[in-house]
């Protein structure tokens, strides 16, 4: 009889293709192993010469947040270096695969959730002219439709809509078509 022993090994987890996914991904597992209410916040706003992206994460009573970023890239990979360097996430090395870090730039978020996602906030830019905020909140909730909360508000909360989805891509196009009368309108009557 051979010496040879047969060891049982689970494969390892895929790692997400694109880094929001792979927030997502976190989100859920935090969500599972450490407080039911982890939420991962994006928002979006003008500053004096370029957009502005803070991301926040929050579960229990723990919170991470950066602020004023170039771009929505560097306000995610910028947010797990703090969360990562604060605390520890993973439990397993399996699930370490799925952490948001590592991510080239052209694997960000695939190419149909970019379009709307950059429609959105390139419209939102040129109609509102410096006054508007775009805030995206991901919770992993039961609920698909209700997973991801984009909310826009513009010339002094006088423009408040709101898109839903399972996906980025759904929340983002729910907003957009949601905010396209009022994009007409203050393109026709812009406000100074």
């Amino acid at each position: 009889m051979s010496k040879d022993k047969t060891l049982a090994k689970r494969p390892t987890g895929r790692r997400p293709k694109h880094l929001w996914y792979a927030w997502e991904a976190t989100v859920g597992y935090m969500h599972i192993t450490h407080n039911a209410d982890a939420t991962l916040r994006v928002t979006i706003h003008p500053l004096e010469h370029y957009i502005g992206w803070n991301a926040t994460l929050t579960w229990g009573r723990d919170r991470e947040e950066v602020t004023d970023k170039v771009d929505f890239a560097i306000a995610l990979n910028d947010l797990w270096a703090v969360v990562e360097h604060n605390h520890q996430i993973f439990e397993t090395l399996d699930a370490a695969i799925r952490r948001p870090a590592n991510y080239a730039d052209d694997q960000i978020l695939d190419e149909p959730t970019y379009e709307v996602f950059s429609s959105l906030v390139n419209s939102t830019d040129t109609i509102f002219k410096g006054d508007w905020q775009i805030m995206i909140t991901y919770r992993p909730v039961e609920t698909a439709n209700k997973r991801i909360h984009a909310r826009l508000t513009a010339d002094h909360h006088k423009v408040n809509r709101v898109g839903n989805g399972a996906t980025l891509r759904e929340a983002c196009r729910g907003l957009l078509r949601n905010a396209v009368p009022d994009f007409h309108h203050y393109r026709n009557y812009p406000t100074e």
